[in-house]
């Protein structure tokens, strides 16, 4: 989306949170790159985007069985009821992920081939598409209470070796 907030401003200058649409940033080579893909056809060939940011050495720690670590995971998760996250480090016996946990889609409602919603409706899974309504796009969001949005492993070997 083209969908900016300037937080500086608002910190600085005591101004309200209001959005500003940019259309266009410059990257550091000075071309421009528009912004508002999902906002009109520009991008019709393409159904969504998929993509998964806690897709890391943490998940494969956090699914591994390895019983010769120690493995601790700081978690951050959605909070539907405040601004702030659920906060939680927990113990490996106390921790469960799925291989979906963190997953993003995020559906282009100009998609020529629109992917359909219910292919990825999971609790473990966000989702954000377009619905009409009264000639308007109203963007929707899918995220159920908990959902993974960070989770950090802390890990140590243990070592067998030692005879005391």
């Amino acid at each position: 989306m083209d969908y900016y907030i300037d937080e500086a401003s608002y910190i600085n200058e005591k101004r309200a949170l209001k959005p500003i649409h940019l259309g266009t940033i410059k990257n550091k080579n000075g071309a421009n790159i528009p912004l508002g893909l999902f906002c009109n056809d520009s991008c019709a060939w393409l159904s969504a985007i998929i993509y998964n940011p806690c897709a890391t050495w943490s998940k494969i720690i956090a699914l591994s069985q390895d019983p010769s670590s120690i493995r601790h995971f700081n978690v951050l998760s959605y909070n539907p009821n405040d601004i702030n996250p659920h906060r939680k480090v927990v113990n490996q016996n106390n921790y469960s992920e799925s291989l979906l946990d963190g997953l993003r889609v995020y559906h282009n409602p100009f998609a020529t081939y629109p992917l359909d919603h219910g292919i990825f409706r999971h609790k473990d899974v966000y989702q954000s598409y377009c619905k009409y309504q009264n000639n308007t796009l109203n963007w929707q969001e899918e995220c159920a209470d908990g959902f993974l949005l960070f989770r950090k492993a802390i890990c140590g070997i243990i070592d067998r070796t030692d005879s005391r």
